[in-house]
């Protein structure tokens, strides 16, 4: 857990943008191999059953600034990680499956 949240300072401080979500920046700055690295930990210091993230895909920005990814992991599990736009760069995990089931938004799409 200590790691995860290392990485989310490290990213914090990228200077404020028109739309101004620092994480989000400095995420789209990135490889896809880097974020896939960086969504792996992540999920993994969440307690999420990601063995290693295979595919992140950008899927929209919330009125609030905040950044919504989707991001497959090798096990086959899917999850929707929104990125606050907060100092922090806290998230929000939600497991695809249960977006689905519930109606709401469906991953990468």
């Amino acid at each position: 857990m200590t790691r995860t949240v290392f990485a989310l300072a490290v990213f914090t401080f990228v200077g404020q943008s028109a739309w101004a979500n620092p994480t989000h920046d400095r995420l789209e700055l990135m490889s896809d191999q880097d974020r896939n690295a960086y969504f792996t930990k992540v999920l993994q210091g969440s307690g999420e059953r990601c063995d290693e993230a295979t595919k992140n895909v950008f899927q929209r920005r919330g009125n609030s600034g905040d950044a919504v990814w989707n991001v497959a992991c090798r096990n086959k599990k899917s999850y929707s990680i929104v990125i606050h736009n907060d100092t922090k760069g806290s998230t929000l995990i939600t497991d695809c499956a249960t977006l689905k089931a519930l109606h709401a938004e469906q991953c990468f799409k």
